[in-house]
Parts: C-alpha cells; structure tokens; sequence
C-alpha cells in the first residue's frame, strides 16, 4: 500500500471496480479528464449556490464581551478625527509584566465570554484550547 495506491482509492472513493487509468465514472468526470489533459494540469471546479462560487450559507455565532481595562495609566482622551473618544495611548516600549498583565486579562476574558456562549451557539460540550 502505497502513496499511488491512496491516491486511486481517494480519486475512485473506495470503488474497486474502477481500476486505474480506466474511464471516469460519468460525464463531468470525463469533461474534466480531457481539459485536464488540454492545460497539462489539474483542474478544479467550485460550486455553491445554485451552481455558483457563492459559498453555501453556514451558521456564524458571534457575541461581543465588555472590554478589557487598559494597562493603568494609559487610559486618555485623543483628539482629532474621532471626535475626541476615550481611548488608550500608547506605551512605546512595554515591560514584559504588562504585556503578560494584559495578555492574561484577555485571555481570561475570552475563556468566559467562550463559556457563557457556546451551549447557545451548539457546542455545549466544547473545551477553549488558548496555546
């Protein structure tokens, strides 16, 4: 059993009648076996909704948490083209505890807002891997 092998049970999708370098099983099969053989290369055809490459529609959940609080003393007001929003400026060269403060703040932000969530969006069971 090798690589070859795989790849003729993959393309023939378990049928062992078909044997290798025998004719595909239909038509669309065939089409795409001469224009193959035309462009010297592999095609590859996309479909969707009604036959288009429009994607089929899937279930997207998306909620939106509280923010986060900003490392202390970086909490300002900016002026210009934002009309002047409450903001956080920024620390040119952080220390290594602030970024780790901050990257533990989200995270656990993002493990809570995860849980509070999942059982509506169907994974009740689902575990959040943060590496």
């Amino acid at each position: 059993f090798g690589g070859t092998d795989f790849l003729s049970h993959v393309a023939t999708h378990g049928n062992k009648e078909r044997k290798q370098g025998g004719k595909p099983p239909n038509i669309f099969g065939t089409i795409t076996a001469e224009l193959s053989r035309r462009f010297k290369g592999g095609i590859t055809f996309f479909w969707g909704q009604w036959g288009t490459p429009v994607p089929f529609q899937c279930k997207v959940a998306m909620v939106m948490g509280d923010p986060i609080e900003p490392i202390p003393g970086t909490l300002g007001n900016i002026d210009g083209a934002d009309g002047g929003k409450l903001t956080c400026t920024k620390v040119p060269n952080p220390t290594d505890e602030q970024v780790e403060e901050l990257m533990g703040r989200y995270t656990d932000a993002l493990t809570r807002l995860f849980d509070q969530y999942k059982a509506q969006a169907g994974y009740p069971d689902a575990v959040l891997e943060i590496k």
